[in-house]
């Protein structure tokens, strides 16, 4: 079992190399041989003379992210999820209309020509797509692309054009150790599934729980403020300033 863990962790690498694919084809062999000595019975399936040949295309193909499948069968489970008539053949041209109407879909709210009720109906869609709330497999996907720091008007809803507190500001530079150059006042952040806001915005979710470095009990406590820092060439991960 550690032999199959070992393969999967080298296989789903984002970066690889031949001596990666070397490794993965010995950790993929001992754990089939380790099987056979186990279980002499078992009957083996294609996907293990399969797996065995994916070192190569590590090296014909790079990182696995670039051309795996799994966004696609996902939204096969989905689709198969889904009540149908049962007719089959057709469910290949709902997969390609879907992805392509979504694909357009996102493009279009991307441009600058957008119809303004499109543009505020985003918010909404990013909620029904957004893999870091509905857990797909495309989160990996995203991770390869970079977050471009210009102002982005589909943004905008998210943020208020406020001053900072003086109680804030303070936290802030006891922080970092600094003043920051740039600091946006977000009205809701959303990490992990979960969403955070602040009282104005939401009062349940400005509700959480600390963890103070002293002392194994948690906390109640409210975020009285949630920020975004830029730096000359990025934005650093949202700061929360919270209050017990």
């Amino acid at each position: 079992m550690l032999s199959l863990i070992s393969a999967v962790a080298i296989a789903s690498s984002h970066t690889t190399s031949r001596n990666h694919a070397e490794l993965y084809l010995l950790h993929m062999k001992n754990y089939l041989e380790g099987i056979r000595e186990v279980v002499p019975d078992y009957n083996f399936h294609p996907n293990h003379h399969m797996s065995l040949h994916l070192g190569e295309y590590l090296c014909f193909f790079g990182p696995v992210q670039g051309w795996w499948t799994f966004p696609f069968k996902c939204l096969i489970g989905l689709l198969e999820r889904m009540p149908t008539n049962f007719q089959n053949g057709q469910l290949e041209e709902t997969i390609a209309k879907a992805f392509v109407k979504s694909a357009n879909l996102r493009a279009l709210t991307m441009k600058s020509g957008c119809p303004t009720a499109i543009k505020n109906c985003h918010n909404f869609f990013s909620k029904l797509v957004d893999p870091d709330i509905r857990d797909t497999i495309i989160t990996e996907i995203a991770s390869f692309v970079t977050v471009q720091h210009d102002s982005n008007p589909l943004e905008e809803p998210r943020y208020e054009n406020l001053t900072l507190s003086k109680a804030t500001q303070k936290a802030l530079h006891d922080y970092l150790h600094r003043s920051p150059c740039v600091v946006k006042k977000m009205r809701y952040f959303t990490r992990a599934k979960w969403t955070y806001s602040i009282p104005s915005h939401h009062k349940g979710n400005a509700a959480i729980l600390i963890h103070p470095e002293t002392g194994n009990e948690s906390l109640p406590a409210q975020i009285e403020d949630i920020v975004q820092i830029s730096s000359e060439r990025y934005f650093s991960p949202y700061a929360i300033i919270a209050h017990v």
